[in-house]
């Protein structure tokens, strides 16, 4: 759903959507003059704007451009591959903010459990990011392990390895002759 100006566009993503050339917008300059008639009497009684599809274009590539929303002023189908340039353009954009959606809740989730301030529970966008990402659902068992899992890399000299390797080797060698011992 994308808004502006008091005009709202039902749209349901990853598609092109063709504005009409123009939206009217009502507006009242108060109550008294907007009136308790039903609807239709208050229209007669509006002010009436004409916003032009260029200008919302424009406004919601301005608000909404950060999320992936894009605008083209020619048919897409006559002109593929600029559509599949700004088709590219507005999915780069919308991995962008769903990753920034996803690392504030993060932010929120580590901020609770170190002050207890913050938030547990994803919102929906939040849930949406997740999976639009491809990424593990927070709360689920395998998130948090992976939390919870740190993953240490060493790099010993080879002398080292060798001398870990024969201690492990004599503790074994100890432990089979102090079995053989108890079962005698």
């Amino acid at each position: 759903m994308l808004e502006y100006n008091s005009i709202t566009i039902l749209h349901p993503g990853n598609s092109w959507v063709r504005l009409d050339p123009y939206y009217i917008r009502y507006s009242w300059t108060d109550y008294k003059h907007r009136g308790d008639k039903p609807t239709e009497q208050a229209k007669k009684n509006a002010i009436r704007e004409r916003v032009y599809a260029d200008e919302m274009a424009t406004r919601f590539c301005q608000i909404y451009g950060n999320m992936g929303v894009v605008s083209m002023d020619e048919d897409p189908e006559k002109n593929p591959e600029r559509a599949a340039q700004l088709v590219e353009q507005a999915e780069a954009a919308n991995k962008s903010w769903r990753t920034s959606v996803v690392r504030g809740f993060e932010a929120q989730l580590k901020q609770f459990e170190l002050s207890g301030h913050g938030r547990l529970e994803p919102t929906a966008l939040e849930n949406e990011s997740y999976k639009a990402l491809g990424l593990e659902l927070p709360g689920t068992l395998e998130a948090i392990k992976a939390r919870n899992t740190t993953n240490v890399t060493l790099d010993l000299s080879p002398e080292i390895v060798e001398l870990i390797s024969l201690g492990i080797k004599a503790k074994e060698q100890a432990a089979i002759a102090g079995h053989a011992k108890a079962t005698k």
